[in-house]
């Protein structure tokens, strides 16, 4: 949200939030005299960064959430793979967001308003209640990529055995990928029930929606679950942007043009029409979108760092390169291409 890469904003991980003195999207608009209202959860704003940025936020506080099912010594116990939940554990945040935005919506707003839904799912834990848990066949999924690792950075074979995948089954893996379907399944329901309260109110037509997630999900992939650390695999950084524009026709178009989520920044603005001296690296994508280029760069860029608190993570603290461990680093003279066969 700031059209910048992380490492010329010092913005590496979720201990780097956003600070006062730092422009951002929401900040623009605020100034512009749009209502922000943000709702959900926060990865984005140091506390006291938020008053510069937020015109109202809405704090969801529940209790309800499934712990982890399996004892200690439960090959299942890392996997992050719940289960089905039941009804009373689905009252989640994600459910009192979506109670939030339509109450926000039926509220009559008496200004242009920018409205912020962070919502948790799909994020592991891998768990779902009726009817979404059982909503994809287990034999129809896709199977995962195999978990050949021998030219993958050596994180990923630590993090295997580390996580007791090493001996999940193909079908093991395709119960937890049948379950995060249903996961999205359950997000586009609650996201359709917000559409559908943006049109009763009359504000579909003349509303700009931007739909995106974060970062993926191994699901099996390499033999891995969930995302960390920071790789750069396809399932990981190929995310979801979902666009609708007041005044592009051009609909259900599906664009396989490299963009970025630094793009959402400059593509807002040119939206609500501000005009900015600010210095950032995100590409406009409307005229993409109404068709007057077919190319937005040449490249994507992508770059992370390791969570504290996953020491299987860190690189050996040695002073010679070439004795790191095989794989640590792909050769960045030989970067493999995405292979689903490998």
């Amino acid at each position: 949200f700031t059209g910048q890469y992380v490492h010329s904003n010092n913005h590496r991980s979720l201990y780097q939030l956003l600070q006062p003195h730092e422009e951002n999207l929401f900040k623009f608009l605020k100034d512009k005299g749009y209502e922000v209202i943000w709702i959900g959860r926060n990865d984005l704003f140091r506390k006291d960064s938020i008053k510069g940025s937020i015109s109202k936020r809405f704090r969801i506080k529940t209790k309800s959430y499934k712990t982890n099912p399996y004892p200690l010594n439960h090959s299942m116990r890392k996997s992050f793979y719940f289960g089905e939940r039941t009804e009373e554990e689905s009252k989640d945040i994600d459910y009192y967001i979506t109670q939030e935005a339509i109450n926000y919506l039926n509220s009559n707003p008496g200004k242009p308003f920018c409205l912020l839904i962070a919502m948790n799912f799909p994020h592991p834990p891998y768990t779902v209640e009726a009817p979404f848990f059982s909503m994809y066949d287990r034999e129809n999924v896709p199977a995962p990529i195999p978990s050949k690792l021998e030219d993958k950075p050596e994180f990923m074979r630590l993090i295997q055995e580390r996580y007791g995948l090493t001996n999940f089954t193909k079908e093991d893996f395709k119960e937890i990928i049948a379950t995060y379907y249903g996961m999205v399944s359950r997000v586009d329901h609650q996201f359709g029930l917000i559409i559908k309260q943006l049109k009763e109110i009359g504000a579909y037509n003349n509303s700009a929606i931007a739909f995106f997630a974060d970062h993926g999900d191994f699901l099996g992939d390499y033999g891995l679950t969930e995302k960390w650390p920071t790789a750069f695999q396809d399932c990981l950084i190929n995310i979801p942007l979902i666009l609708k524009i007041p005044g592009i026709e051009r609909k259900n178009v599906i664009y396989d043009q490299l963009v970025q989520s630094i793009d959402i920044f400059p593509t807002i603005l040119d939206i609500a029409q501000i005009n900015t001296q600010y210095t950032h690296f995100g590409k406009n994508l409307i005229p993409l979108l109404q068709g007057h280029v077919t190319k937005v760069r040449n490249a994507v860029f992508a770059e992370g760092g390791y969570n504290p608190r996953e020491p299987q993570c860190f690189e050996p603290v040695i002073s010679s390169p070439e004795l790191i461990g095989i794989g640590i680093y792909y050769d960045k003279t030989n970067i493999p291409k995405e292979d689903r066969s490998t």
